[in-house]
């Protein structure tokens, strides 16, 4: 976000999560700490079934990609709708999404995606142009700061951004085992899979007002960087990617910049990620008013992958706008097992 980019709202926002049907109910129970852990019939190389965290309302034989498009179908739609009954024109509607990275059991997705939302929203009055990010984690961030370059430029006045992701599929579970990412009473450093689908919707602060639509949250800064030694190199990572990430996204703030009242992030349990966020958090705590006020919500539905961006921008956005936030500005943060890391700055409207 450079100085002549705007401030975008965030004005309404949905989920799908294992916790919860919506974002409203998901957001509930992350402040509950609610977690929805449990065996599944799936085995792991200990003999022992794998401690996942599933949607109960799917059914468990859709998996991998098809499960994805499901995922995502059901969390844009009420936001689609939401648009339809505003009689928007909005001519060709941005759509930003992010998907998993190439990995066992998810293949053919891209296409898929799209033949899917065509057929989805293709008779509708609403045009849509969609593009994808699939680098991880940190995809939905990266499609957030080219949403804020869309509606800066006037391209657009309202963009839709998200992600989906699951590893509910055998191959996925096995290749995680394999690769001691998967948490068990035999590797304590893995994470829980899960699986998630979630979207803000973005607009221009002239356009909300104009449709009479109050916001949830405003974007006060967005930037991305890239951290040389990732998770799935062989390298040993000082945190240098996040720490540039986080300097960058503190100092692009709009309006100057005030301390961080909270953090909230997407760490799953990795050790890589804590000893990550510890690295960059020594060299950039000065702009943090309480370190020991981090959020990580994949402690209640497991690691989401790339949807989590944009199920922690809609969770922070909640607690703004709720006012059970710690404070009334907040930065998110993600970091893919590739290279990409991102962060957001997120604010309270006055």
């Amino acid at each position: 976000m450079n100085s002549s980019s705007i401030c975008p709202w965030i004005v309404s926002a949905n989920a799908v999560t294992s916790i919860g049907y919506d974002l409203e109910t998901t957001a509930a129970a992350v402040r509950a700490q609610i977690s929805t852990f449990g065996e599944s019939y799936m085995i792991d190389k200990s003999g022992n079934p794998m401690v996942v965290s599933c949607i109960k309302q799917l059914d468990e034989n859709c998996m991998g990609s098809s499960r994805i498009i499901e995922l995502t179908l059901a969390a844009m739609q009420p936001l689609v709708n939401q648009l339809a009954e505003l009689s928007v024109d909005m001519g060709s509607f941005p759509v930003k999404m992010a998907l998993p990275m190439s990995r066992p059991g998810i293949e053919g997705l891209n296409d898929e995606m799209y033949k899917e939302l065509t057929l989805t929203f293709g008779d509708s009055d609403i045009n849509i142009y969609w593009e994808n990010q699939s680098e991880g984690h940190g995809s939905v961030i990266r499609c957030v700061e080219d949403a804020v370059e869309i509606l800066s430029t006037g391209q657009a006045e309202l963009c839709l951004v998200g992600g989906a992701d699951t590893y509910w599929h055998y191959e996925s579970l096995e290749w995680l085992d394999q690769t001691r990412r998967l948490r068990s009473d035999s590797n304590l450093d893995g994470f829980v899979p899960g699986e998630a689908a979630a979207f803000i919707l973005l607009m221009t602060t002239q356009c909300a007002r104009r449709l009479g639509l109050n916001a949830m949250a405003e974007v006060a800064s967005v930037a991305c960087g890239h951290e040389p030694h990732p998770l799935i190199s062989d390298g040993v990572s000082i945190g240098s990617g996040l720490t540039e990430t986080l300097q960058s996204v503190l100092d692009r703030i709009q309006g100057g910049l005030s301390m961080v009242d909270w953090v909230v992030s997407d760490m799953n349990g990795e050790s890589y990620r804590s000893m990550e966020w510890s690295y960059a958090w020594m060299r950039t705590g000065q702009h943090f008013r309480n370190p020991v006020e981090l959020w990580h919500p994949a402690d209640c539905y497991g690691d989401v992958g790339s949807a989590s961006g944009a199920l922690l921008l809609g969770i922070t956005a909640n607690a703004l706008a709720k006012g059970y936030g710690r404070g009334s500005t907040a930065l998110v943060f993600t970091s893919s097992e590739g290279p990409l890391r991102s962060a957001a700055v997120l604010r309270s409207i006055p």
